[in-house]
């Protein structure tokens, strides 16, 4: 029998040890090579452990452990050893694959059958795959798989662990930060244009959401302190200044709110960003997001993909200072040069900043600067790739 370590990697540099907060495979289950085992928590956020190589999952640390950088968490062995080891069983009519106690239980209670279970394609089913489909069959708008009778009064509804997490974060947002926010109105008419026509001549879809972040991200060096982060057990009167754009996008796909981290933003070409827009939500569809796309964001971009949406005052995330916001676009009258009624495309560009360190006159100088380049995308495109 070989065996393969699963140590604990540098997370996070404020941090000495980590959480262990959740095993997604049980003691003695069989896991692929890259697949998620095991869930820490840091100071900052909930990071995903990947096994090495295929084999059978030895715990060495129970949940709720505290462990360091380099510790010995798990095993991965070739071999079971004994068959009540594993926490799983035959999938149904022995297709090919095995499942866990609990995604049967689940794709019992979403009534799932034996082609969709095989179609997830995965050696193993856990019931984190089996509530990705339970969520995918959902009743419209609710987010909650069809019952065959309605809930009874005072029945719990427990929140799945993606969700558990953003519960987590916004406590503590609301909690620790005295945020202030405001909003600019930004004509988006030439915007859109100058998007379709790059969209065309690059052959890759390239939108309004696409060239805010370039813009913003084009911000970072006239406004150092909406991309600081605040500095981890230090003083309130410390900022911990950052060397380039690392703009986190929230992401909800239907599989939970996901912050993939796009680096240095500010050197990126539009193409490399719509590339890491599509690959962010396609991963988030998916409830997972490469590691390459994970970190810690020096400042969040909160999108919103729907037309009618005004205004959306979004929380500052723990560890960041300011938060960028875009609503949908709208179409209003005005009184053109001519004194014609005409019509324009707008939306509103807000920010959430951190009040203790940032003064309003600073955040809407930095939403005049959004709104100077916006309506001019020409200064945003000017260097991009014919």
């Amino acid at each position: 029998m070989t065996a393969s370590e699963i140590a604990v990697t540098q997370l996070n540099s404020n941090d000495a040890s980590y959480t262990l907060v959740e095993w997604l495979a049980g003691d003695g289950q069989h896991v692929g090579e890259g697949e998620p085992v095991v869930l820490l928590e840091t100071s900052k956020a909930v990071e995903e452990i990947v096994s090495p190589q295929t084999g059978y999952l030895r715990h060495v640390l129970s949940q709720g452990s505290e462990c360091r950088p380099g510790q010995v968490i798990a095993e991965i062995v070739s071999t079971a050893g004994s068959a009540d080891q594993a926490d799983e069983r035959p999938g149904p009519e022995d297709v090919g694959f095995t499942m866990t106690g609990p995604a049967r239980a689940l794709a019992e209670r979403y009534g799932l059958d034996t082609a969709e279970l095989a179609a997830i394609g995965k050696s193993v089913v856990r019931a984190q795959d089996v509530e990705e489909i339970g969520r995918v069959r959902a009743q419209p708008g609710t987010g909650v798989p069809p019952a065959s009778t309605p809930a009874a009064d005072g029945a719990i509804c427990n929140l799945s662990r993606a969700q558990q997490h953003v519960a987590s974060r916004v406590s503590e947002s609301h909690r620790s930060i005295p945020a202030a926010f405001a909003a600019m109105k930004v004509q988006t008419s030439e915007l859109m244009a100058t998007a379709e026509v790059l969209a065309r001549r690059m052959n890759i879809f390239i939108g309004v959401s696409e060239l805010v972040l370039k813009a913003a991200a084009m911000l970072h060096h006239e406004h150092p302190l909406l991309f600081a982060r605040s500095v981890e057990g230090g003083p309130v009167g410390q900022l911990e200044l950052t060397s380039g754009a690392d703009l986190g996008i929230t992401v909800d796909a239907g599989a939970g709110l996901y912050i993939p981290v796009i680096k240095h933003a500010e050197t990126l070409s539009l193409r490399e960003i719509a590339e890491f827009f599509m690959r962010a939500r396609v991963g988030a569809a998916r409830g997972r997001i490469l590691p390459a796309d994970r970190g810690h964001p020096s400042m969040v971009f909160a999108v919103s993909h729907e037309p009618d949406l005004v205004l959306s005052v979004p929380i500052i995330f723990p560890g960041t200072v300011s938060t960028l916001v875009l609503a949908g676009t709208q179409q209003e009258l005005y009184l053109d040069r001519d004194n014609s009624v005409a019509t324009r495309s707008v939306t509103n560009v807000g920010l959430a900043y951190d009040h203790r360190y940032v003064n309003g006159r600073d955040g809407i100088e930095f939403l005049k600067a959004m709104k100077q380049l916006l309506e001019a995308p020409d200064t945003i495109t000017g260097t991009e790739e014919p």
